[in-house]
């Protein structure tokens, strides 16, 4: 595999209980007559929390946080040789959502502390220090635009609502894009915009989001009871429910697949590879 990492972080946590979950890896196939899935493959086969998967930028692995010793570390999918190697070894800290950063020279992740609070960091390969990207506001989840830029879904407070924020590393500017945001928001593979969820009274809306002149247009309505999705190479949107996928493609929801038939239900977080080829499917355990 091309993309190696050692590093070891000597942190502390208390790990919060969260459901068990495995992941897993179908080819994604389209066709004249739409999408389908083939060859499951359960990936992570653990006991426990194994979650948010993202493919690493060449497509030879899926990063993901996974529990070992009741804790969460950074593990990695080598999908050429089938084989699931953790990449840290916390005891006293959680890692989650871990992705390798556009420049492919580090992997950012959430860390959670001890006292509950969360910070944004990123480490290269074989280096013990972060660099800590964000101490200030909880940031919960988070989207990479480019190599200085991300997006940010910044926590409630007791006065002020969950907000998706726009930061850039180099010159320190923060500034708010909406509040009450979804926790799934991708950089988009056709135009230069993240595509969010907007959290509405009555359905939530699926938007995207120009950084360049700061411009946001509808797209479509989000499926109902379903809070996460992922884009196609082409920006055709997968999500999830229960056990069924759908995509948005020519301005309508279409089923494309049910898992039932394999026994999975509870979808929530999706991947999809970089060439569009491979879907990492979140389902319950």
């Amino acid at each position: 595999m091309r993309f190696t990492i050692l590093f070891l972080l000597m942190l502390s946590t208390t790990v919060i209980a969260q459901p068990g979950t495995e992941i897993y890896l179908f080819d994604l196939i389209k066709s004249d007559d739409g999408y389908s899935v083939e060859n499951p493959k359960n990936i992570t086969n653990n006991p426990g929390y194994d979650n948010q998967p993202s493919f690493l930028l060449d497509d030879s692995g899926i990063l993901m946080a996974a529990t070992r010793d009741g804790q969460t570390d950074i593990a990695l999918y080598d999908i050429e040789n089938e084989k699931l190697n953790f990449l840290n070894h916390t005891p006293d800290f959680s890692e989650y959502s871990p992705v390798q950063t556009p420049d492919g020279v580090y992997i950012s992740f959430i860390i959670l502390r001890e006292d509950g609070t969360q910070q944004f960091w990123k480490i290269t390969p074989g280096s013990p220090d972060p660099v800590i990207l964000e101490t200030e506001r909880i940031v919960g989840y988070y989207a990479w635009y480019d190599s200085e830029s991300y997006l940010s879904f910044v926590l409630a407070t007791e006065t002020d609502p969950a907000t998706l924020q726009y930061h850039h590393t180099k010159t320190g500017e923060k500034k708010i894009l909406a509040e009450n945001p979804g926790r799934s928001f991708h950089k988009m593979n056709t135009q230069n915009a993240i595509a969010h969820i907007v959290n509405k009274e009555e359905v939530a809306e699926i938007r995207a989001y120009f950084p360049d002149n700061e411009t946001s247009i509808f797209i479509t309505n989000a499926l109902p009871e379903s809070a996460d999705m992922s884009l196609t190479a082409s920006d055709d949107i997968i999500m999830g429910k229960g056990s069924e996928l759908y995509i948005f493609s020519d301005n309508r929801w279409k089923k494309f697949a049910d898992l039932s038939e394999l026994g999975l239900t509870g979808i929530t977080r999706l991947a999809v590879s970089n060439a569009g080829d491979k879907l990492a499917v979140v389902v319950e355990e």
